[in-house]
């Protein structure tokens, strides 16, 4: 008897119960569910990631920008407004850096979880 699942396929010897078949079923719920919460995790770390480079990239263009109109004369206001603007963009791009911190920490304690509870199902399956 064969049973067929979305990308996976697995044979069954004729003799397999009803339990076994209900078990492993549960397995593979559990499996596809952690990697949706996985995958959904790593979108999140993605959208983070991009929106930290594109804060990023408004600062160096802010940068460049007032750079590029300094006169001898409007130097010094120049970099005055450079440094405000980047104090004034430091607090959220500290903010954005921590939100992405927290998310990593958040995935990679997931991994752990499900990486733990597929070593307890490999040794459940196979006790010594």
């Amino acid at each position: 008897m064969s049973m067929a699942v979305p990308g996976l396929i697995i044979a069954f010897r004729g003799s397999t119960s009803t339990k076994q078949l209900a078990k492993t079923s549960a397995q593979l719920d559990a499996a596809a569910k952690g990697t949706y919460i996985l995958n959904r995790d790593l979108d999140t770390i993605s959208r983070l990631v991009a929106r930290l480079d594109d804060e990023l990239e408004h600062i160096r263009a802010m940068v460049e920008f007032w750079m590029d109109r300094v006169d001898d004369h409007l130097h010094a206001q120049a970099g005055e407004e450079v440094a405000r603007q980047l104090k004034r963009n430091d607090a959220k791009f500290m903010d954005q850096l921590d939100e992405l911190e927290e998310h990593l920490y958040l995935c990679f304690m997931t991994i752990n979880r499900a990486r733990n509870l597929v070593v307890k199902e490999i040794l459940d399956l196979h006790p010594r």
